[in-house]
């Protein structure tokens, strides 16, 4: 592939990344009733999180902890894979 196309691939990729992370924000900041939890926010939001900031953290965790070898883990994989394209 040709490098400027895979950068400008790139690019969009981080785009729109941050704006999933940007829109589980503005829904935090919409539905969150105060701090809801221990952990901070995914979006950045502070407090437990929305089910916006919840559905973007599995994601998130889905490319940090890939383990295709592990069956537990690709069980997750498969939950979440056929909860975003039911």
């Amino acid at each position: 592939m040709d490098p400027e196309v895979l950068e400008r691939l790139k690019k969009l990729d981080t785009e729109g990344i941050q704006a999933l992370r940007e829109a589980a924000n503005d829904y935090h900041a919409k539905h969150s009733r105060g701090p809801g939890g221990a952990a901070v926010c995914v979006c950045g939001a502070g407090g437990g999180g929305s089910k916006a900031c919840r559905g973007f953290a599995v994601i998130r965790d889905v490319f940090r902890y890939a383990n295709f070898d592990c069956p537990e883990w690709r069980a997750r994989f498969e939950e979440i894979q056929r909860a975003i394209d039911p």
